[in-house]
């Protein structure tokens, strides 16, 4: 599991910088405030085609760690293009390039630990189906936070798919101060 929580960390902050310091990038070689949201725009375009593609190329690979290795390769080569040239086209064609092959880093290295987890029951993801889908974790962000009524709306905000998913599948828990079963 060592190797699991380093690649994590070193691939979660690589990342931090990466989406931090490009922009800046971007904008100490002159490109304008349009030209930096136009490069930036298109990584989410580029990851709709990009994942579903390496994701088969995963499924049929005999293991994944090859399409990892692939996929850390390219984004390590493709990087260093960056600073050979500040035409805009240029720009564009080496963003797409690199997000090509950096939106599905994330999801390849999610199912092989996903598997490895697996294999091994003591390491076992989620065991609770509640903390699993989020209610429970809703419920007791609520309860910890209940005394501070000024943070429910940044909760709310924050994990809406929580908030939203508990409301519709559990009645309203006793713990919160509010009537239960009509009362």
């Amino acid at each position: 599991m060592t190797y699991f929580l380093l690649f994590y960390m070193v691939f979660y902050m690589g990342n931090a910088v990466y989406g931090t310091y490009l922009p800046v990038y971007f904008q100490s070689i002159g490109a304008s405030a349009t030209q930096i949201g136009t490069l930036l725009s298109l990584g989410p375009l580029v990851a709709v085609l990009a994942q579903p593609l390496w994701g088969s190329v995963g499924d049929r690979a005999k293991t994944k760690n090859t399409v990892l290795a692939l996929l850390i390769a390219g984004c390590c080569v493709i990087i260093l293009f960056f600073p050979l040239s500040t035409a805009f086209a240029y720009l564009l064609f080496m963003v797409c390039l690199f997000t090509f092959f950096q939106t599905s880093i994330s999801a390849i290295s999610d199912a092989i630990t996903l598997e490895e987890l697996e294999k091994h029951k003591k390491w076992s993801f989620g065991a609770d189906p509640a903390w699993r889908d989020g209610r429970l974790r809703h419920h007791v962000a609520g309860v910890r936070l209940h005394s501070r009524s000024q943070y429910r709306i940044y909760v709310s905000c924050l994990c809406p798919d929580h908030v939203w998913g508990a409301a519709a599948a559990d009645p309203v828990p006793a713990y919160f101060g509010l009537p239960v079963g009509g009362k």
